[in-house]
């Protein structure tokens, strides 16, 4: 009896202390994952919450399922339409005000009053007042193209206008053993193009079937309106038909931004990088060959800006992803030679975290002594 009362005694006191293991371990425990929590960003956790809701019960949205989707839900909508209404098709008639963050714009160079705004999350948006008049209207696409990254038009046919689509950044990567999709952005379906003022848009560079791709920007050659430039997730692109056909000319990843010499146009120079060392690439005759440009290396973006008076002075915008240091950069040269104009380091830093995404260099077409430069915050220089 003795012997037995011990043994279960043993065994509370070891429950006890196997319990008491347990509540310790939830005290120091779960602080941590709070303060986890509380570490990760707004965005990242919408950008979550994007994917699990589209993806279930798979971890991420396969590649051709997107735009298979929206052919699939324009079908059913029809025919429920007809289902109801006896054969007329019911329109959206509200809200429309819903255009989210501006990615880019484009203003008729024939009539300034009417301007277009391409949105990261709303599609594509129009004003005929020059956006005084409160005339702005949601311009029908008939595609599943929410982010809107790029616009041209024709300055020899305003009715010719192109769009490139989608928001992509850290292409081919992620963080933390998170899914694709949730470091890449918006969808985007290639460009898309109209000629006659955006009452119909075709397919240019069909991208529908891979949403993982996107389009950075879209340059014309001021000289040929039939020849433009692309920059892709994909790489470099460039036709040479008015957008009939599309041929890559460098096949590399994350290509960001050009500058096309706008009066002997044999001269371009493409950056790339994304969450990668940057690299700046230049051409003489045309992109039949390619050279790298010196300027100094950053892991995120690259922008350029040509000086219009004098197009062999550009400037450039590079920061490295997200420590905040950056630097303006200017070439006399076309980019054979740059100097440091200023450096952004420390307290003088003023890309943020963003230097990934969010900063552009311009200057005043006439005087190349007006010069702005955007990132988080924004500088102006009136003295070069």
């Amino acid at each position: 009896m003795y012997r037995f009362s011990t043994f279960i005694l043993c065994c509370v006191i070891f429950l006890l202390t196997i319990i008491e293991i347990n509540n310790q371990q939830e005290f120091t425990v779960q602080p941590l994952r709070e303060k986890q929590v509380k570490t990760r960003s707004g965005a990242l956790e919408a950008l979550d919450f994007w994917t699990q809701a589209r993806a279930y019960p798979d971890m991420d949205i396969p590649a051709d399922k997107y735009y298979k989707a929206y052919q699939s839900s324009k079908t059913k909508t029809r025919e429920i339409s007809r289902t109801i209404s006896g054969g007329s098709i019911w329109d959206p008639i509200g809200p429309l005000n819903l255009q989210g963050r501006s990615k880019s714009v484009a203003i008729n160079p024939l009539n300034p009053n009417t301007i277009y705004v391409g949105t990261a999350s709303g599609g594509l948006w129009r004003s005929f007042t020059g956006g005084l008049g409160g005339d702005w209207e949601q311009v029908k696409l008939g595609q599943p193209a929410l982010g809107i990254s790029a616009i041209v038009i024709d300055p020899t046919d305003t009715n010719t206008i192109y769009l490139g689509t989608g928001e992509v950044y850290r292409y081919n990567n992620s963080v933390g053993g998170l899914v694709i999709r949730t470091t890449r952005g918006s969808y985007g379906i290639g460009i898309l193009k109209t000629t006659n003022g955006g009452q119909t848009w075709t397919k240019s560079l069909d991208w529908s079937y891979n949403q993982q791709s996107g389009i950075q920007t879209i340059k014309m050659n001021p000289l040929n309106p039939h020849t433009l430039w692309a920059t892709t997730t994909e790489g470099l692109y460039r036709t040479v038909n008015s957008g009939a056909n599309w041929e890559s000319v460098i096949p590399a990843g994350m290509a960001i931004d050009i500058a096309i010499h706008l009066t002997d146009t044999n001269y371009v120079m493409c950056t790339f990088g994304n969450f990668t060392n940057s690299i700046t690439m230049r051409t003489t005759d045309g992109g039949n060959n390619w050279e790298t440009s010196p300027i100094p290396s950053y892991t995120g973006k690259t922008h350029l800006a040509v000086y219009a008076a004098h197009p062999n002075v550009v400037y450039a915008s590079a920061g490295d992803s997200t420590t905040g240091t950056g630097a303006l950069f200017r070439s006399t040269d076309f980019g054979t030679s740059w100097v440091k104009m200023i450096e952004y380091i420390g307290s003088n830093s003023f890309f943020g975290v963003q230097g990934w995404y969010s900063h552009y260099v311009a200057v005043h077409p006439a005087d190349s002594s007006v010069i702005v430069h955007n990132a988080v915050g924004r500088r102006k220089s009136t003295d070069g």
